[in-house]
């Protein structure tokens, strides 16, 4: 009887450590020069102090990525979708700033441009002011401090 346990139990066991080893070298044979899947930058030498977290995708940055102060708070928030979407935040955590840019990966030259809306926060998180960006130049001031009735 046990050996008749035995032989079922080995009979189990061997297609399984074969599609383990199938497995582990299916990834081995997976090179590709191109970043692809969860990435992490670090402040430091002993990847103790996390710079960034984010996702690639044959080479491009996609979906959101986190980038973060040496003091570990939250720096920026970048979501990758056909317009970036940004938020930068203060070294207290709170928000500072947020909006929309284009990341151009095609030319020789990687280019990135503040484009469309951008709203700015003060110190309490109060909307302070509301500018028009175009290609990264600013084309108009939306609000400014000085239009009290918007912000009441």
């Amino acid at each position: 009887m046990r050996s008749l346990v035995l032989i079922t139990l080995i009979c189990l066991l061997i297609p399984l450590s074969s599609e383990a080893q199938l497995f582990r070298k299916h990834k081995k044979q997976e090179t590709d020069s191109l970043r692809n899947g969860i990435y992490y930058e670090y402040w430091d030498k002993d990847s103790t102090l996390l710079s960034a977290r984010g996702h690639f995708s044959h080479g491009r940055p996609c979906k959101t990525w986190k980038y973060y102060h040496k003091h570990g708070k939250r720096r920026m928030k970048v979501k990758y979708r056909d317009n970036l979407k940004i938020k930068y935040y203060r070294d207290s955590g709170k928000l500072d700033q947020k909006g929309y840019a284009i990341l151009d990966l095609d030319s020789e030259v990687i280019h990135f441009y503040w484009h469309g809306i951008w709203k700015y926060y003060d110190d309490k998180r109060k909307l302070y002011r509301i500018a028009l960006y175009e290609n990264g130049e600013e084309k108009e001031v939306l609000k400014g401090p000085e239009d009290p009735i918007y912000f009441e």
